[in-house]
């Protein structure tokens, strides 16, 4: 997902989104542990697309807080 579909997102749902890939990130990591991962790379990017949501999230709180302060 890149940075301004994720923009244009509510607060809750890139919440939920993030949710939703640590979820699939647990998955990977639990499959790599028993089994060959067919794409090792997945896991680099769920861990990117997680951090991009978290920096989005960020953004607008101070935003807000500097509207506010």
């Amino acid at each position: 997902m890149k940075s301004q579909e994720i923009r244009q997102l509510p607060e809750a749902e890139i919440r939920t989104e993030i949710e939703k890939r640590r979820g699939d990130i647990f998955r990977l990591r639990l499959r790599a542990g028993s089994q060959d991962v067919e794409n090792s790379g997945a896991l680099r990017v769920l861990r990117r697309e997680i951090a991009r949501m978290l920096t989005i999230l960020r953004e607008r709180e101070r935003e807000g807080v500097e509207k506010h302060g």
